[in-house]
């Protein structure tokens, strides 16, 4: 009696298993990231990207440059805030705000030549030793320079696309593995919204100009009506008389010096003074992109540098300069002292030299006119 009373229930397990066997798992549907349409963004709406996830990361699309590209975790998006004559693009930066890959659509290049511009580059640094080499890291012809002067060396990229001539910069010197999968997910395709549908500010032009010659006498170094020099730097309403105006787009910073002093260059870096001789310098302005741009993260990283190098006696305070919240180093070996600066994503540095300071530390009044004429803007190459 008792095996006639388990075979009804082991009929019904066997069923119930039959079942489960025959039954399809419940599957989880993601959307496909590369459906998303490319609709244009209404005019005057500064964002036109549009972000989807992948399992790689987010998916970042521009369709006023006619492209998409997968950013990974842990970095993110800066885009332009001002229309600037010459180029158009994107950077992409780490946690800290440091430069990893910076992306333009160089819209007023003579051509499309990757060749040639690669050599209008090399052109700009003369005594530079620059390789350059064809590579197919990208699915079109491309020109790789390396390393390019600056206060880190980068790695450049030259392409073309929907004719269009695109320079790539890779941020983190000689191009390694993070800086090949980027440009492996880098994907061009048409252009489907127009770049003055953004509404952006036009930028000023980058050619130096000149105040109207006035009455007064250019600023004399003895001069005594300036501000203290201990006091915030904030943005001029208007350059002094007697003074030039200069806007130096690969460092990203407007500056106005009185119209006797000159105006260098070397690789990656401005000088600033009264004669052409390195001792006759008074302000060295260039910027970092091995640097994070977050006030406390850039202290930290700024400390520990100079910590290494065995200055231990620097201080570090807060200064104003055109508008923008920095830091200023004083102590620091051969300089009055260093002035960094973060915008967009990007550490403007300004080094002060001791023939700007009067004193130890304290800028002289001509000095500190110069500060309070600089403002910052994202460097455009």
């Amino acid at each position: 009696m008792k095996l006639h009373r388990a075979i009804p229930l082991l009929c019904l397990l066997i069923i119930l298993a039959l079942a489960a066997c025959n039954s399809t798992p419940p599957v989880e549907t993601m959307p496909d990231p590369t459906s998303t349409p490319l609709t244009a963004t209404p005019p005057n709406d500064a964002s036109p990207t549009t972000p989807s996830e992948t399992q790689e990361g987010t998916e970042y699309v521009n369709p006023v440059l006619g492209l998409r590209m997968t950013i990974p975790e842990g970095l993110r998006v800066v885009e332009p805030e001002f229309l600037f004559p010459d180029t158009h693009g994107f950077t992409l930066v780490d946690e800290q705000g440091g430069l990893v890959l910076k992306v333009d659509w160089l819209r007023t290049a003579p051509d499309l030549d990757v060749g040639q511009a690669a050599q209008r580059l090399i052109d700009q640094y003369p005594g530079a030793n620059i390789r350059i080499e064809r590579t197919a890291v990208l699915e079109t012809p491309t020109a790789l320079l390396f390393p390019v002067p600056g206060q880190t060396e980068n790695t450049y990229l030259y392409t073309t696309a929907n004719d269009r001539l695109f320079q790539i910069i890779y941020g983190r010197g000689m191009l390694d593995e993070q800086g090949v999968a980027l440009l492996e997910s880098l994907q061009f395709e048409p252009p489907t919204q127009p770049l003055d549908s953004l509404g952006l500010p036009t930028a000023e032009p980058s050619t130096p100009t000149e105040e109207p010659p006035a009455a007064t006498q250019p600023v004399e170094a003895t001069s005594t009506a300036m501000p203290d020099a201990t006091a915030p730097a904030t943005p001029a309403t208007s350059i002094p008389n007697g003074w030039v105006a200069h806007e130096l787009a690969d460092v990203g910073t407007r500056v106005a010096i009185p119209a006797e002093w000159t105006l260098g260059r070397q690789p990656g870096l401005y000088l600033l003074g009264t004669g052409e001789g390195f001792a006759e310098q008074w302000f060295h302005i260039s910027f970092r992109n091995d640097a994070p741009s977050e006030i406390a993260d850039l202290t930290e990283f700024l400390t520990e540098a100079w910590e290494e190098q065995g200055a231990t006696d620097i201080t570090i305070s807060s200064i104003s300069i055109g508008g923008q919240e920095g830091i200023v180093l004083e102590g620091v070996p051969n300089m009055c002292r260093e002035i960094y600066v973060p915008v967009a994503g990007f550490v403007h540095q300004i080094s002060v030299t001791p023939l700007a300071c009067q004193g130890a530390s304290d800028l002289n009044p001509v000095a500190q006119l110069v500060l309070d004429n600089i403002s910052f803007f994202p460097p455009t190459p």
